[in-house]
């Protein structure tokens, strides 16, 4: 229940709300609880002078009735005490409550001829205005005495808490208001990429959502749209290889369709009988070798492909390379030049003898009669660098990053008339990437050159 972001965001809600009304009941009861006692402080002195003016002018029996009459707030208690032989004696005042007080406070006010205001015992809570007394000592008729004053804070108490349950009450509209407003903003991009991924989910990878914002869900709709681009991407690439698969199988079949036909039926000179068994069984080759370099890259990209790794010197791997490729670069009377340093590495030793035939027979591929390749092997630090270097056309600087994609051919420059399914630059950037090494093409002034760097341990 509380996994799903309507729950997480519903409790972080309930969470606020609390804190921001315990912190606003605080603060607001606080600041009333200080404000009311220094009103409270200021009035009740207001009370005891003039009551203490009054008491001086009239007697007590008039004092009495001007007190009940309207001097008086009815909130207030007053007590008049005479000192009588070393002892505060308490002067009647008809129906008036007596105030509970401490004996020795009102004492003390006698002796020390000081005002109190405090706790009408020691041990009360001296903020709890209920419980709190004023004392003022006056003279009367040259005599000592003393006013003591209580208030009912029954009303005042009333309204504090009346007052603070209107400002939270509205504190909490507040933040109501303010957590939709603010919620409906923080999940507007979530309900667009909701609305985004039922799209992607039925095959419409051209979607995209606003990625102005600059926290998480804003990073989370910039990585969505980049996802959304690469399974663009990745859909394309299987449309085409699915077109390039088909092209490539069904044009040896039709070659060896038409030519078997052709032998079946008897229409066939005898003189190109041979030649038409020959080219049977070159395309019956070709689609072998396409089937073979198709199961080898399916190999290579699944999780279980065997690697097995041996520490071989890596030179003479390239000279074996070169001698089992000299049939090729022999017949196109190719000079092979060779510049290997001894380089001895950890690696898996097929793996890397297929990518070194395949850069190799790509390089004799597009060099002219006559030409020149290079094949060079250099140690840096941890790692190896080995490059094929040949005198052909190039690669145009367009196509130069396409090239190690399945079926891709740069057919604009080099013949697409030469032998190939486009699927050895793709087996070989995929073994390179299993040993954690990189490949890249590029041109220079003679023709283009393959660079492979891989570590001397993986």
């Amino acid at each position: 229940m509380f996994k799903s972001l309507y729950a997480k965001v519903i409790l972080l809600f309930l969470a606020i709300v609390v804190s921001i009304l315990g912190l606003g009941y605080y603060v607001i009861s606080t600041y009333l609880g200080n404000y009311l006692r220094d009103r409270v402080q200021e009035e009740m002195h207001r009370v005891a002078v003039s009551s203490i003016h009054l008491y001086n002018e009239m007697t007590d029996e008039s004092f009495t009735l001007v007190l009940k009459g309207f001097f008086l707030p009815k909130s207030y208690f007053l007590n008049i005490y005479r000192f009588d032989g070393g002892q505060p004696v308490l002067v009647p005042m008809g129906s008036n409550a007596t105030i509970d007080v401490d004996p020795s406070i009102v004492r003390a006010m006698f002796l020390n001829k000081q005002e109190y205001h405090g706790p009408a015992y020691p041990h009360y809570d001296p903020k709890d205005m209920s419980l709190t007394v004023l004392g003022v000592p006056f003279d009367h008729n040259g005599q000592p005495y003393a006013i003591l004053l209580q208030q009912d804070f029954t009303n005042s108490v009333k309204f504090q808490i009346n007052l603070t349950i209107v400002l939270l009450i509205f504190l909490l509209i507040g933040s109501v208001l303010l957590f939709f407003v603010s919620t409906k903003h923080l999940m507007k991009p979530l309900r667009e990429m909701v609305r985004a991924t039922r799209k992607v989910s039925k095959g419409d990878f051209e979607v995209k959502v606003a990625a102005t914002r600059k926290d998480e869900v804003g990073m989370l709709a910039f990585h969505f749209n980049r996802m959304a681009g690469e399974l663009k991407q990745i859909e394309q690439m299987r449309r085409d290889f699915v077109s390039n698969v088909s092209h490539e199988i069904q044009s040896p079949l039709t070659s060896i369709r038409g030519f078997s036909n052709a032998l079946k039926n008897g229409l066939v000179q005898e003189e190109d009988r041979v030649r038409y068994y020959t080219i049977i069984h070159d395309e019956s080759e070709r689609l072998s070798r396409l089937c073979d370099n198709l199961l080898k890259l399916a190999s290579l990209e699944s999780d279980h492909h065997p690697f097995v790794l041996l520490t071989y010197p890596l030179d003479e791997q390239l000279r074996k390379v070169i001698i089992a490729s000299e049939p090729l670069w022999a017949r196109k009377e190719i000079d092979i030049r060779i510049q290997l340093e001894p380089a001895v590495i950890t690696a898996d030793q097929d793996q890397l003898f297929q990518v070194w035939k395949n850069l190799l027979d790509n390089s004799i591929k597009f060099t002219p009669q006559g030409g020149t390749v290079v094949v060079s092997l250099t140690r840096a630090g941890k790692q190896v660098r080995v490059s094929f270097m040949d005198s052909g056309p190039g690669i145009p600087a367009d196509e130069i990053d396409k090239i190690f994609d399945r079926f891709y051919k740069a057919d604009k420059s080099r013949n697409r008339k030469r032998e190939g399914n486009g699927l050895g630059l793709a087996i070989s950037k995929r073994i390179v990437d299993l040993h954690k090494g990189e490949i890249h093409a590029q041109n220079n002034e003679t023709g283009a050159v393959f660079i492979v760097t891989v570590p001397v341990k993986p």
